[in-house]
């Protein structure tokens, strides 16, 4: 999180306010500096850091039960102990280090196993940086609005 926020934000964020100074500028209005700032930081709160513990595999490889098929079906079942000792304690995942060269599948399966019935009610109650992101991005009135939009029921929660 650090190294994103140094790396990136920002330079986002710099950005932003490039923009709308330029913005005011073409348009000859003035602008605070402060109200500027206040915009951009505005904007910023829409910048969402989706982080998993190490990396994206973390959590799709909370997915035991497609991860389980893959494995039978492509590895011959290699790694499927490793699977069910995951989905029994999941929490276990979120701290395993490079989890794609621990496993059969890797980063090659990836779509599957965020696509197909992934157990988010699940994941999230193990507690840990999944259930952290979707937090947080539930507390984003905004966002849900938007999501909202999209779907045909409500989203409130996980």
């Amino acid at each position: 999180m650090a190294k994103f926020s140094q790396l990136i934000e920002a330079k986002v964020y710099t950005l932003i306010v490039e923009q709308f100074s330029t913005r005011a500028t073409r348009a000859a209005t003035p602008v605070a500096q402060q109200e500027v700032e206040a915009q951009a930081r505005q904007r910023m709160n829409r910048l969402k850091r989706i982080v998993p513990f190490y990396s994206i595999e973390a959590w799709l490889f909370q997915n035991t039960r497609v991860a389980i098929r893959l494995c039978e079906r492509h590895y011959g079942g290699r790694d499927a102990d490793q699977f069910q000792r995951w989905e029994q304690e999941r929490h276990t995942l979120d701290e395993v280090r490079k989890p794609k060269e621990q496993v059969c599948l890797g980063a090659k399966h990836n779509s599957a196993l965020a696509s197909e019935a992934f157990p988010a009610r699940d994941v999230h109650a193990a507690g840990c940086s999944f259930a952290s992101v979707v937090d947080k991005l539930c507390q984003d009135e905004e966002l849900r609005k938007a999501l909202q939009q999209t779907y045909d029921f409500p989203v409130t929660s996980v």
